[in-house]
């Protein structure tokens, strides 16, 4: 470890309480999210306090209650892992993607940010219970996981193909081919 001691966590949300030098001062008591808190730094946001560079604290609304923290608090890696599964190789505007696991924190990040940046969105849920839930983000079909005829179905929503997968279970559904090709089990 690079440091003698490390508190973890890289995501959180609170109050500043002090700036540093060069920093704005009326930054001071600005509701605000933070991620990256303990990358490259020994402290992290289960530490009482912690230090991030000014560009780590994003601001929150004035009125942003608890809730809105709470909810805040929960961005950071889950927002950047979800952006990065679908636009790592660019933007997704007019592309079809699969997100596996679209209700839960990272999947359904990247099914809303893919929305916003106009994709058509291929949800995969647990239950029917969280169908409702993707849809709402904007899915354009939604697909239970253990239904047998799963592929078939994403076959027939996306007849010439998907562009970009999130997949939260990648070693549990690929299957390495002797084409150098990759055949994910969906």
């Amino acid at each position: 470890m690079p440091f003698p001691r490390v508190i973890p966590h890289s995501d959180g949300a609170g109050v500043i309480d002090a700036v540093g030098p060069g920093v704005d001062q009326q930054r001071v008591g600005q509701k605000v999210w933070c991620y990256g808190a303990q990358s490259y730094r020994p402290f992290g946001t289960a530490a009482e306090c912690c230090v991030v560079p000014e560009g780590l604290a994003v601001q929150l609304p004035d009125n942003a209650d608890t809730h809105l923290l709470d909810q805040a608090a929960c961005l950071g890696i889950a927002g950047i892992t979800g952006y990065r599964a679908l636009f790592a190789d660019g933007p997704v505007t007019g592309l079809t993607a699969l997100v596996y696991g679209a209700a839960g924190g990272v999947g359904s990040i990247a099914a809303h940010m893919a929305v916003r940046d106009g994709a058509q969105i291929l949800g995969v849920v647990r239950t029917a219970a969280q169908r409702a839930f993707v849809r709402g983000l904007g899915a354009h079909e939604v697909f239970l996981a253990d239904d047998p005829h799963l592929a078939d179905r994403i076959r027939k929503a996306a007849p010439e193909g998907v562009h970009r997968i999130a997949e939260i279970d990648f070693a549990g559904h690929i299957e390495r081919g002797t084409t150098g090709r990759v055949v994910l089990h969906i």
